[in-house]
């Protein structure tokens, strides 16, 4: 293997990607930077990082829209994609998220988003130093956790759903047999003696005649023998259904993820992936995500705030208790229970 800023690839590749490094050129700089979790090239002249949470603009350019556009297409080479349709979306061997586009979507100027993979996955230690929660809500999390409570864990991009997923893992007993199933690889939760993740591959064969995507990933599970099943974002109904059906069936200590506003517009969304494909109306969908889930978890990432853990909701089968929630008058969590 060889060592690159994003990761080792086979040896066979290396000339390959020693030009996707040689482009990056620019931004390597914030690329290695352990406290950079993303860059925002909106224009080849027009660099935004993010850095403890907050984004500024950072004096880097690329010299000319065609060295930008060259870097882009370098990337989709290495990863035998195709960005000619506009948008590239992919993946470094380090788990770093790439999102690109070309002149044909983005007339102005080509543009490349990556979402940083952390260099190290923080603890619940470090959350609580950083403000995300309090000692007391992470250690309500982890007794819930402990309790084989199903959880899901809501926001918006980049709010800290999956740092929040590794830290409570940790406090989950080794003798626990760990499914885990994801779109693309996240959670990396390798600690586990008795672990088995699975990804949906990105390119689909064309001899294969069934879709390997995340529900089909689901119900794998299901066969795997897990004590656990823990999966990534929820975004559709086959996705929805697979997840809230293995809660409602006997698996226990389940946990995903999915956008949302709240907790409360957490049941709502799920409530309306399940209604889509089946023919249950919304309420008996909503009572099946609210029997199906006991523990729903929001995170926030806002300007004014940071990364928060915003609200936290127990569920009893019938409706959601909130337990705890962020004062953003008082600017503090607080307890609700």
């Amino acid at each position: 293997m060889k060592k690159f800023i994003f990761g080792d690839v086979p040896e066979s590749q290396a000339t390959t990607w020693q030009i996707v490094e040689d482009y990056m050129t620019p931004i390597k700089e914030y690329y290695t930077d352990p406290e950079v979790t993303d860059i925002m090239i909106n224009r080849y002249d027009n660099v935004y990082v993010s850095k403890n949470n907050i984004s500024q603009r950072v004096e880097c350019s690329f010299g000319s829209e065609d060295e930008l556009a060259k870097l882009i297409t370098q990337i989709a080479r290495a990863l035998k994609q195709d960005e000619k349709s506009g948008v590239l979306d992919a993946k470094f061997a380090d788990s770093s998220r790439v999102c690109a586009t070309t002149q044909d979507v983005t007339p102005s100027g080509s543009t490349l988003t990556l979402r940083i993979a952390p260099k190290k996955h923080m603890t619940g230690e470090e959350l609580v130093e950083r403000g995300a929660l309090t000692q007391e809500m992470f250690d309500f999390i982890v007794y819930r956790v402990q309790q084989y409570d199903n959880i899901f864990v809501s926001g918006n991009v980049g709010s800290g759903k999956t740092s929040l997923l590794r830290a409570i893992s940790r406090f989950i007993s080794p003798d626990d047999r760990m499914i885990i199933a994801e779109d693309t690889q996240e959670l990396y939760m390798d600690w586990f003696p008795n672990m088995i993740a699975l990804e949906a591959p990105k390119r689909k064969k064309q001899s294969d005649s069934i879709a390997i995507d995340l529900p089909f990933l689901i119900k794998t599970c299901l066969r795997l023998n897990g004590d656990r099943i823990w999966v990534g974002e929820i975004r559709d109904f086959p996705s929805a259904e697979a997840f809230i059906t293995a809660n409602n069936t006997g698996y226990k200590g389940n946990a995903a993820t999915g956008h949302s506003n709240s907790a409360m517009d957490s049941v709502r969304r799920l409530a309306d992936l399940l209604i889509k494909g089946s023919n249950i109306n919304f309420d008996m969908a909503a009572r099946n995500v609210i029997t199906g889930v006991q523990l729903f978890i929001h995170c926030e990432r806002r300007p004014d705030i940071g990364r928060k853990v915003t609200e936290i909701c127990i569920s009893d089968g019938e409706k959601l208790t909130p337990a705890f929630k962020f004062d953003t008058e008082k600017m503090k969590h607080v307890k609700l229970l």
